[in-house]
């Protein structure tokens, strides 16, 4: 199968979500989500958030080989410009980065002007290294509630 049609296809299955915050907020929630969101997303909150992301992605390339969707497939990216590439959609907050990992049925979405990061499919293992990865960064992993 090629890697366009894995991607489309692990966008329908189960998710997971490293974020900021420890669980969804509701849309009936009373709180000030959108204000905060935005307070996170100016300077310098957002580099801080982009180096986290960035991190964890790199740590997470020490045991997985990426095929990468940026408006185009790279399959080896030197370390320097996936780490910019990462920085630039977080920061800029604009565009999608696609991550296939190699040799699993798992993939990982960053969205530019959103503070997570969405895990698609991961195995048992993996759900293990990314939450702990996500521990690392003082970010949250917790399970998507759409499709269940």
């Amino acid at each position: 199968m090629d890697n366009t049609t894995q991607m489309e296809l692990l966008l329908n299955k189960p998710y997971f979500v490293i974020d900021f915050l420890p669980r969804q907020v509701l849309q009936t929630s009373q709180g000030h989500f959108y204000e905060v969101e935005q307070y996170f997303l100016s300077n310098p909150e957002i580099k801080n958030h982009a180096l986290k992301i960035r991190r964890i992605i790199l740590k997470l390339h020490c045991y997985f080989r990426f095929d990468i969707y940026c408006k185009k497939w790279f399959d080896n990216l030197e370390i320097k410009q996936l780490a910019k590439m990462v920085d630039d959609i977080v920061i800029r907050k604009k565009g999608d980065i696609y991550i296939l990992l190699a040799g699993e049925d798992c993939m990982l979405h960053i969205e530019g002007g959103v503070l997570n990061l969405t895990v698609y499919n991961p195995n048992a293992r993996l759900q293990q290294l990314l939450s702990a990865l996500a521990l690392s960064e003082n970010l949250f992993w917790w399970r998507g509630t759409d499709g269940f």
